[in-house]
């Protein structure tokens, strides 16, 4: 039985990390997209709070949409590895 390639390892507690290139281009899209909508919202504001209001739902987005890829493409967690 051929074993599967994950994109993201898991931690001992919760989380993921990139194993292959395409998991390490899926991180490198995430931040230069946050890094983007970060500028171009700058761009628009009039201040730091009107920046950090308008730039949280994206970065929540974001976060939300790469860890759904992480759980997806990831390595399960063995149930004795988390600590809770």
């Amino acid at each position: 039985m051929a074993q599967r390639k994950y994109l993201f390892g898991s931690r001992g507690g919760v989380g993921y990390y990139p194993t292959t290139v395409a998991g390490w281009i899926i991180v490198l899209i995430y931040f230069a997209f946050l890094i983007y909508e970060f500028i171009r919202i700058n761009s628009m504001s009039h201040s730091l709070k009107d920046t950090l209001i308008g730039f949280g739902p994206f970065f929540f987005g974001a976060t939300v949409i790469l860890l759904f890829i992480c759980y997806l493409t990831g390595q399960p967690f063995k149930r004795d590895e988390l600590k809770i």
